[in-house]
């Protein structure tokens, strides 16, 4: 489920990805500000620009749980970015190829302006990658502490190394290169498998159409965590939404789809249920973050590489304050989006 989640959060970001222990930092200087933010703008423009191959380690953490996986990850521009579950069995099309929009930088830019929105953005120091020299820029809370810290080739500009840390200073997640090559075979990135993988683009007037037929598909979670992409497949009773939520660092991603959910379902199988208004939300924490939950006739799923207390606070935003029953009844849409997650796994 890691693997699976990573890519989604992975295709969320494009090419916004991202060693040492977390530490809170001096302020930074308005010349460290400034160099930290020209360091991320050439990254945007690097993950579009820069041809490689390489192996990215994601790795996420909750207390003593951890849960890691590979992925191979190429990108040719103006082709594509393809995403692989390392080690896996070779299937047609090589895995999940997500082929470059008319504006592949819309999600990247507005993931940078709300970094610099939340947080401090600071130059702070130098480190290496993958043998490589990397730019280390940090994202600081008001009070100081780490909450982002990126490692970017100095040669290149691309974006090699990112770790995300809970306000109590504790690591939740990496996403580290750990091989990378900058001249790759020709035939790196294959031509199968190029469907966007989580439907189509939905606009603020199609959310909109939606939200007037019962959907909860709100633009902010948060005073700092907002919807950056919004898309959705299958049609009638069987669409599914898939909402993307950042605070600039980390990626939220929420499924909304309608049908009740079973809580002897075996998708929800070992999750524990904790009540939220008189909800039974379901929790999995085994380093990866995931909840589900039924209200009004539509099943949500959150995935998420966030630290706990943020994954906390997106739930209670979208769990409603009024207090219903939670209600079980037949599983059939959860089974939906569960066949549909797995079917894009490589």
């Amino acid at each position: 489920m890691l693997v699976l989640a990573a890519l989604l959060c992975l295709l969320c970001l494009l090419a916004l990805t991202g060693s040492g222990n977390a530490f809170a930092g001096p302020p930074g200087s308005l010349d460290q500000e400034a160099d930290g933010a020209a360091v991320l703008r050439r990254a945007v423009r690097a993950g579009q620009d820069v041809g490689y191959e390489g192996v990215q380690l994601i790795s996420s953490r909750n207390g003593a749980d951890a849960d890691s996986g590979l992925i191979d990850v190429v990108n040719r521009p103006g082709e594509g970015t393809s995403f692989t579950a390392s080690g896996a069995a070779p299937v047609e099309g090589g895995g999940l190829v997500l082929r470059a929009a008319p504006s592949p930088l819309d999600v990247d830019a507005k993931l940078l302006d709300l970094l610099r929105t939340n947080y401090r953005v600071v130059r702070a120091g130098t480190g290496t990658v993958c043998e490589r020299r990397a730019a280390i820029v940090e994202a600081r809370r008001g009070d100081g502490t780490v909450a982002g810290r990126f490692w970017l080739d100095e040669a290149t500009g691309l974006l090699l190394r990112r770790e995300t840390f809970d306000s109590e200073g504790r690591m939740a997640q990496v996403s580290a290169f750990v091989s990378i090559d900058f001249d790759p075979p020709a035939d790196a990135l294959t031509e199968g498998g190029t469907e966007h993988p989580w439907g189509d683009t939905l606009t603020s007037d199609e959310r909109a159409e939606l939200r007037g037929d019962g959907w909860r598909l709100p633009d902010r979670l948060t005073e700092s965590v907002v919807l950056v992409d919004a898309r959705a497949t299958g049609r009638g009773d069987d669409r599914i939404v898939h909402l993307c939520y950042s605070e600039g660092i980390s990626v939220v991603s929420v499924f909304v789809q309608r049908g009740r959910l079973d809580a002897a379902d075996a998708q929800v199988a070992g999750m524990r249920a904790e009540y939220r208004d008189g909800r039974a939300v379901y929790v999995s924490d085994g380093g990866q973050h995931r909840r589900v939950w039924e209200d009004g006739g539509f099943v949500y799923t959150v995935m998420a590489d966030a630290p706990t207390e943020q994954v906390d606070a997106v739930v209670t935003a979208l769990v409603p304050a009024d207090g219903a029953a939670f209600v079980t009844q037949v599983g059939r849409g959860f089974d939906r989006l569960g066949d549909w997650l797995w079917a894009m796994a490589p």
